[in-house]
Protein backbone atom coordinates (compact mmCIF):
# COMPACT_ATOMS: atom_id res chain seq x y z
CA UNK A 1 0.00 0.00 0.00
CA UNK A 2 1.29 3.48 -0.86
CA UNK A 3 0.18 7.07 -0.29
CA UNK A 4 -1.24 7.40 -3.79
CA UNK A 5 -3.51 4.41 -3.21
CA UNK A 6 -4.76 6.03 -0.02
CA UNK A 7 -5.46 9.29 -1.85
CA UNK A 8 -7.34 7.42 -4.56
CA UNK A 9 -9.37 5.46 -1.99
CA UNK A 10 -10.33 8.66 -0.14
CA UNK A 11 -11.29 10.44 -3.37
CA UNK A 12 -13.50 7.54 -4.47
CA UNK A 13 -15.06 7.39 -0.99
CA UNK A 14 -15.86 11.11 -1.01
CA UNK A 15 -17.17 11.29 -4.57
CA UNK A 16 -18.70 7.79 -4.61
CA UNK A 17 -17.73 7.69 -8.26
CA UNK A 18 -14.64 6.35 -10.05
CA UNK A 19 -14.72 8.87 -12.90
CA UNK A 20 -15.27 11.92 -10.67
CA UNK A 21 -12.46 10.74 -8.38
CA UNK A 22 -10.18 10.37 -11.40
CA UNK A 23 -11.01 13.93 -12.54
CA UNK A 24 -10.36 15.27 -9.05
CA UNK A 25 -6.94 13.59 -8.95
CA UNK A 26 -6.05 14.27 -12.60
CA UNK A 27 -5.80 10.53 -13.27
CA UNK A 28 -7.46 8.22 -15.77
CA UNK A 29 -10.51 6.25 -14.70
CA UNK A 30 -8.78 2.90 -15.37
CA UNK A 31 -5.89 3.94 -13.11
CA UNK A 32 -8.30 4.71 -10.27
CA UNK A 33 -10.23 1.46 -10.75
CA UNK A 34 -7.00 -0.50 -10.88
CA UNK A 35 -5.72 1.05 -7.63
CA UNK A 36 -8.94 0.16 -5.78
CA UNK A 37 -8.96 -3.35 -7.22
CA UNK A 38 -5.31 -3.82 -6.16
CA UNK A 39 -6.13 -2.80 -2.58
CA UNK A 40 -9.10 -5.17 -2.40
CA UNK A 41 -7.10 -8.00 -3.97
CA UNK A 42 -4.06 -7.49 -1.74
CA UNK A 43 -6.08 -7.56 1.49
CA UNK A 44 -8.77 -9.99 0.30
CA UNK A 45 -11.63 -7.69 1.24
CA UNK A 46 -14.29 -5.53 -0.37
CA UNK A 47 -14.03 -1.78 0.26
CA UNK A 48 -16.99 -0.78 -1.92
CA UNK A 49 -20.35 -2.21 -2.88
CA UNK A 50 -21.27 -1.69 -6.52
CA UNK A 51 -24.93 -0.68 -6.46
CA UNK A 52 -26.30 -0.16 -9.95
CA UNK A 53 -24.09 2.50 -11.51
CA UNK A 54 -23.05 3.84 -8.15
CA UNK A 55 -20.71 2.66 -5.41
CA UNK A 56 -20.86 2.88 -1.64
CA UNK A 57 -18.48 1.99 1.17
CA UNK A 58 -18.75 -1.38 2.87
CA UNK A 59 -18.44 -1.59 6.65
CA UNK A 60 -14.75 -2.39 6.23
CA UNK A 61 -14.42 0.54 3.84
CA UNK A 62 -15.98 2.89 6.41
CA UNK A 63 -13.46 1.83 9.05
CA UNK A 64 -10.57 2.03 6.61
CA UNK A 65 -11.60 5.54 5.52
CA UNK A 66 -11.19 6.87 9.06
CA UNK A 67 -7.64 5.50 9.24
CA UNK A 68 -6.76 6.56 5.70
CA UNK A 69 -7.78 10.16 6.43
CA UNK A 70 -5.67 10.16 9.59
CA UNK A 71 -2.63 8.88 7.69
CA UNK A 72 -3.03 11.49 4.94
CA UNK A 73 -3.36 14.24 7.54
CA UNK A 74 -0.03 13.18 9.03
CA UNK A 75 1.56 13.04 5.57
CA UNK A 76 0.36 16.59 4.84
CA UNK A 77 1.74 17.74 8.19
CA UNK A 78 5.11 16.14 7.41
CA UNK A 79 5.22 17.75 3.98
CA UNK A 80 4.35 21.12 5.54
CA UNK A 81 7.36 20.85 7.86
CA UNK A 82 9.71 20.46 4.90
CA UNK A 83 8.00 23.12 2.82
CA UNK A 84 8.09 25.55 5.72
CA UNK A 85 11.84 25.10 6.00
CA UNK A 86 12.38 26.34 2.47
CA UNK A 87 13.75 29.85 1.89
CA UNK A 88 10.83 30.71 -0.37
CA UNK A 89 7.25 30.05 0.78
CA UNK A 90 5.94 26.88 -0.82
CA UNK A 91 3.12 24.45 -0.27
CA UNK A 92 -0.64 24.40 -0.27
CA UNK A 93 -3.13 26.63 1.58
CA UNK A 94 -6.72 25.46 1.99
CA UNK A 95 -9.03 28.46 2.26
CA UNK A 96 -12.75 28.69 2.97
CA UNK A 97 -14.80 31.87 2.72
CA UNK A 98 -18.29 33.28 2.41
CA UNK A 99 -20.00 33.71 -0.97
CA UNK A 100 -19.35 37.44 -1.22
CA UNK A 101 -15.70 37.15 -0.24
CA UNK A 102 -15.12 34.18 -2.56
CA UNK A 103 -17.04 35.72 -5.42
CA UNK A 104 -15.81 39.32 -5.29
CA UNK A 105 -13.19 40.27 -2.73
CA UNK A 106 -10.75 37.36 -2.63
CA UNK A 107 -10.16 36.27 -6.27
CA UNK A 108 -8.06 39.23 -7.41
CA UNK A 109 -6.00 39.08 -4.23
CA UNK A 110 -5.47 35.36 -4.61
CA UNK A 111 -4.44 35.83 -8.24
CA UNK A 112 -1.97 38.59 -7.33
CA UNK A 113 -0.52 36.46 -4.54
CA UNK A 114 -0.14 33.47 -6.89
CA UNK A 115 1.77 35.65 -9.33
CA UNK A 116 4.09 36.81 -6.54
CA UNK A 117 4.46 33.36 -4.93
CA UNK A 118 4.08 30.77 -7.71
CA UNK A 119 5.32 27.94 -5.46
CA UNK A 120 2.25 28.27 -3.20
CA UNK A 121 -1.00 26.66 -4.33
CA UNK A 122 -4.26 28.16 -3.09
CA UNK A 123 -7.40 26.04 -2.87
CA UNK A 124 -10.49 28.17 -2.22
CA UNK A 125 -13.98 26.94 -1.35
CA UNK A 126 -17.05 29.09 -0.64
CA UNK A 127 -19.14 27.88 2.31
CA UNK A 128 -21.66 29.22 4.78
CA UNK A 129 -20.09 30.98 7.75
CA UNK A 130 -20.79 28.25 10.29
CA UNK A 131 -19.48 25.56 7.92
CA UNK A 132 -16.31 27.56 7.26
CA UNK A 133 -15.69 27.88 10.99
CA UNK A 134 -16.19 24.14 11.46
CA UNK A 135 -13.68 23.46 8.66
CA UNK A 136 -11.00 25.58 10.37
CA UNK A 137 -11.70 24.04 13.77
CA UNK A 138 -11.45 20.53 12.30
CA UNK A 139 -8.27 21.30 10.36
CA UNK A 140 -9.94 20.78 6.97
CA UNK A 141 -9.13 24.41 6.15
CA UNK A 142 -6.10 26.47 7.11
CA UNK A 143 -7.64 29.95 6.84
CA UNK A 144 -11.17 31.29 6.59
CA UNK A 145 -12.27 34.73 5.42
CA UNK A 146 -15.53 35.70 7.11
CA UNK A 147 -17.52 38.65 8.37
CA UNK A 148 -18.21 36.97 11.73
CA UNK A 149 -16.21 34.44 13.77
CA UNK A 150 -16.68 34.40 17.54
CA UNK A 151 -15.25 31.00 18.50
CA UNK A 152 -12.62 31.31 21.27
CA UNK A 153 -10.41 28.72 19.56
CA UNK A 154 -9.93 31.03 16.57
CA UNK A 155 -7.69 34.01 15.94
CA UNK A 156 -9.25 36.75 13.82
CA UNK A 157 -7.60 39.69 12.01
CA UNK A 158 -9.58 42.33 10.12
CA UNK A 159 -8.33 42.60 6.55
CA UNK A 160 -10.96 44.80 4.87
CA UNK A 161 -14.30 46.51 5.34
CA UNK A 162 -17.58 46.05 3.53
CA UNK A 163 -20.88 47.87 3.57
CA UNK A 164 -24.30 46.48 2.92
CA UNK A 165 -26.29 48.69 0.55
CA UNK A 166 -30.04 49.17 0.37
CA UNK A 167 -30.78 49.34 -3.37
CA UNK A 168 -33.51 50.04 -5.90
CA UNK A 169 -33.51 49.96 -9.70
CA UNK A 170 -32.70 53.26 -11.38
CA UNK A 171 -35.92 54.92 -12.47
CA UNK A 172 -38.05 53.50 -9.66
CA UNK A 173 -39.39 55.49 -6.71
CA UNK A 174 -39.12 52.95 -3.90
CA UNK A 175 -38.20 54.48 -0.52
CA UNK A 176 -37.58 58.01 -1.75
CA UNK A 177 -36.67 60.35 1.15
CA UNK A 178 -37.94 60.98 3.66
CA UNK A 179 -38.28 57.25 4.38
CA UNK A 180 -41.35 56.68 6.53
CA UNK A 181 -42.41 53.61 8.44
CA UNK A 182 -45.44 53.02 6.22
CA UNK A 183 -43.22 53.21 3.10
CA UNK A 184 -40.87 50.52 4.43
CA UNK A 185 -43.77 48.22 5.24
CA UNK A 186 -45.60 48.73 1.93
CA UNK A 187 -42.51 48.37 -0.31
CA UNK A 188 -41.84 44.93 -1.87
CA UNK A 189 -38.59 43.43 -0.46
CA UNK A 190 -36.24 40.82 -1.87
CA UNK A 191 -34.54 39.06 1.04
CA UNK A 192 -31.72 36.60 1.66
CA UNK A 193 -32.11 33.51 3.81
CA UNK A 194 -32.07 33.90 7.58
CA UNK A 195 -28.55 33.96 8.99
CA UNK A 196 -26.94 35.66 5.99
CA UNK A 197 -25.03 38.91 6.48
CA UNK A 198 -27.51 40.74 4.28
CA UNK A 199 -30.42 39.48 6.36
CA UNK A 200 -28.64 40.52 9.56
CA UNK A 201 -28.21 44.01 8.07
CA UNK A 202 -31.95 44.23 7.34
CA UNK A 203 -32.73 43.12 10.89
CA UNK A 204 -30.56 45.96 12.26
CA UNK A 205 -32.11 48.47 9.84
CA UNK A 206 -35.62 47.46 10.93
CA UNK A 207 -34.79 47.30 14.62
CA UNK A 208 -33.78 50.97 14.61
CA UNK A 209 -37.26 51.76 13.28
CA UNK A 210 -39.16 49.36 15.56
CA UNK A 211 -40.31 47.27 12.61
CA UNK A 212 -40.48 43.49 12.72
CA UNK A 213 -39.27 41.42 9.77
CA UNK A 214 -42.73 39.81 9.62
CA UNK A 215 -44.23 43.24 8.85
CA UNK A 216 -42.35 43.57 5.57
CA UNK A 217 -43.99 42.89 2.25
CA UNK A 218 -41.60 40.07 1.32
CA UNK A 219 -41.77 39.32 -2.40
CA UNK A 220 -38.95 36.78 -2.64
CA UNK A 221 -36.42 34.99 -0.43
CA UNK A 222 -33.36 34.31 -2.57
CA UNK A 223 -30.19 32.23 -2.19
CA UNK A 224 -27.42 34.69 -3.11
CA UNK A 225 -26.37 38.31 -3.56
CA UNK A 226 -26.44 37.81 -7.30
CA UNK A 227 -30.05 36.59 -7.23
CA UNK A 228 -31.12 39.56 -5.10
CA UNK A 229 -29.29 41.97 -7.42
CA UNK A 230 -31.05 40.54 -10.48
CA UNK A 231 -34.43 40.78 -8.76
CA UNK A 232 -33.85 44.41 -7.78
CA UNK A 233 -32.76 45.26 -11.33
CA UNK A 234 -36.12 43.97 -12.54
CA UNK A 235 -37.60 47.03 -10.86
CA UNK A 236 -40.24 45.37 -8.70
CA UNK A 237 -38.83 46.07 -5.21
CA UNK A 238 -35.81 46.76 -3.03
CA UNK A 239 -33.18 44.66 -1.29
CA UNK A 240 -29.80 44.78 0.39
CA UNK A 241 -26.55 43.27 -0.87
CA UNK A 242 -22.82 43.78 -0.35
CA UNK A 243 -21.18 46.77 -2.03
CA UNK A 244 -18.87 44.28 -3.75
CA UNK A 245 -21.80 42.58 -5.47
CA UNK A 246 -23.43 45.93 -6.31
CA UNK A 247 -20.52 47.90 -7.79
CA UNK A 248 -20.86 46.94 -11.43
CA UNK A 249 -24.63 47.47 -11.51
CA UNK A 250 -24.35 50.84 -9.70
CA UNK A 251 -21.56 52.00 -12.02
CA UNK A 252 -23.68 51.00 -15.03
CA UNK A 253 -26.64 52.96 -13.62
CA UNK A 254 -28.87 49.90 -13.34
CA UNK A 255 -29.08 50.18 -9.55
CA UNK A 256 -28.86 53.08 -7.15
CA UNK A 257 -28.26 53.04 -3.38
CA UNK A 258 -30.92 54.34 -1.02
CA UNK A 259 -29.60 56.50 1.80
CA UNK A 260 -30.01 54.44 4.95
CA UNK A 261 -27.88 53.91 8.02
CA UNK A 262 -26.51 50.35 7.84
CA UNK A 263 -23.32 49.84 9.88
CA UNK A 264 -20.08 48.86 8.17
CA UNK A 265 -18.98 45.27 8.63
CA UNK A 266 -15.50 43.79 8.49
CA UNK A 267 -13.91 40.93 6.57
CA UNK A 268 -11.57 38.97 8.82
CA UNK A 269 -8.92 36.34 8.23
CA UNK A 270 -9.49 33.52 10.69
CA UNK A 271 -7.26 30.61 11.73
CA UNK A 272 -6.91 28.20 14.65
CA UNK A 273 -4.97 29.63 17.60
CA UNK A 274 -3.31 26.29 18.37
CA UNK A 275 -2.02 25.56 14.85
CA UNK A 276 1.25 27.16 13.84
CA UNK A 277 1.02 29.08 10.60
CA UNK A 278 3.37 27.90 7.87
CA UNK A 279 5.61 30.37 6.10
CA UNK A 280 3.26 30.27 3.11
CA UNK A 281 0.21 30.99 5.25
CA UNK A 282 1.98 33.86 6.98
CA UNK A 283 3.00 35.30 3.61
CA UNK A 284 -0.55 35.05 2.29
CA UNK A 285 -2.11 36.73 5.33
CA UNK A 286 0.44 39.55 5.19
CA UNK A 287 -0.16 39.96 1.46
CA UNK A 288 -3.94 40.34 1.64
CA UNK A 289 -3.75 42.60 4.68
CA UNK A 290 -0.92 44.90 3.65
CA UNK A 291 -1.39 45.20 -0.09
CA UNK A 292 -5.10 45.74 -0.52
CA UNK A 293 -6.72 47.16 2.63
CA UNK A 294 -7.29 50.63 1.15
CA UNK A 295 -8.72 49.19 -2.04
CA UNK A 296 -12.16 48.84 -0.46
CA UNK A 297 -12.40 52.15 1.39
CA UNK A 298 -15.09 53.70 -0.81
CA UNK A 299 -16.67 56.55 1.13
CA UNK A 300 -20.28 57.72 1.17
CA UNK A 301 -19.54 60.43 -1.40
CA UNK A 302 -18.76 57.73 -3.93
CA UNK A 303 -22.05 55.90 -3.43
CA UNK A 304 -24.15 59.04 -2.93
CA UNK A 305 -22.67 61.84 -5.09
CA UNK A 306 -23.96 65.35 -4.52
CA UNK A 307 -26.75 66.41 -6.94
Amino acid sequence: MDIQQLRIFVAVSETQHMTRAAEQLALTQPAVSSAIAALERRYKTHLFNRVGRGIELTETGERFLTEALAVLDRVEAAIAVLEDAADTPTGRINIVCSQVIGGYWLPKRAAAFSAAFPSVKLYIDAQKGEDAIKAVLAGAADIAFLSRANDPALVSHIVASDRILLLRAVGTDFLKPPIRRKDIISTPWFLRAEGSDAQTAIDEFLEERNIGIHELKTSLVLPSNEAVREAIEAGAGVGVISEHAARTAVAARRLEPIRAHIPLRSFSAVYHKDRRLTRAQQAFLKFVKDEYVSDDDWDAAHWFPAP
